[in-house]
């Protein structure tokens, strides 16, 4: 009989034993899952805070002393006007090719300042382009209306509150619609339409989109900035062909011109 209680309790202790092992275990293992959650939760909020706290950059100034923030992140509009024109593809000429009057142009702008100095900004918004070509009794002009994104690179050359820059990248545009008036009296080149698109075929027809290269340079006055851009088409937007002797025969055109911008700095 005191063998058998003997045997009982030892069952007992050992199962006693084995369900404490095993809930040490399970609270070791919830113990490391807790853990390893507040570790991802940890760096998530050190990361939220480094951002919090990039985003305003300190700079040093000539005495050691920090300088005012800049921020890290920056926002806003500008309006243009436009003198667009075009370049032959062909020799990169003008040959003839004058700007059209004056075209509207605006866009929103956000721009990502890595330092004081250099920042890359994207932009978005519409552009009026076009030219007018001159015969010896009459003329030809083309209005293009483009929606465009140019990415550009800028570079301050001062850190003021007055500063004067430089950039340059590309754009990519979509063609909106447009169109054409050919003034030339008693010739095949007489009327005015809109403009389709298409393979470059006919002088009415232009390609759905455009690209290219652009440089600017402007110069700011706290929030206000004032900018000069030169756009240069890299894509040809319309052609004449053979048949158009008058003209010059077969020659592609490639958007190209000027704009002076006012803008402001959110």
């Amino acid at each position: 009989m005191l063998l058998l209680l003997r045997l009982v309790a030892r069952l007992t202790m050992t199962h006693l034993y084995s369900r404490c092992a095993f809930h040490v275990t399970l609270d070791y293992l919830l113990f490391e899952k807790y853990a390893l959650y507040m570790k991802k939760q940890t760096v998530l909020s050190l990361t939220i805070v480094l951002l919090l706290c990039g985003s305003f950059v300190f700079a040093q100034d000539g005495t050691g002393e920090a300088a005012a923030p800049v921020s890290l992140f920056n926002f806003g509009i500008k309006a243009a006007l436009s003198l667009p024109s075009y370049i032959w593809f062909e020799d990169l000429s003008w040959n003839g090719a004058t700007s059209v009057a004056a075209m509207p142009a605006g866009w929103v702008f956000g721009a990502i300042n890595f330092t004081k100095e250099l920042s890359v900004q994207i932009e978005a918004g519409y552009a009026g382009k076009g030219a007018r070509i001159s015969a010896s009794d009459g003329k030809l002009i083309w209005r293009f209306n483009y929606f465009e994104v140019p990415l550009l690179i800028k570079y301050n050359l001062d850190t003021g509150s007055s500063a004067a820059w430089i950039a340059g990248g590309g754009y990519v545009a979509t063609f909106l619609g447009g169109t054409y008036q050919f003034d030339v009296p008693e010739s095949e080149w007489n009327g005015k339409g809109a403009l389709s698109t298409g393979p470059l075929e006919i002088v009415t027809e232009i390609r759905p989109y455009d690209y290219g290269l652009m440089l600017t340079i402007g110069y700011e006055i706290g929030k206000l900035f004032y900018e000069i851009r030169f756009p240069f088409g890299l894509s040809p937007v319309l052609a004449f062909t053979p048949a158009d002797s008058e003209f010059g025969g077969y020659r592609r055109a490639i958007n190209s011109g000027f704009s002076f911008c006012l803008g402001y700095k959110f």
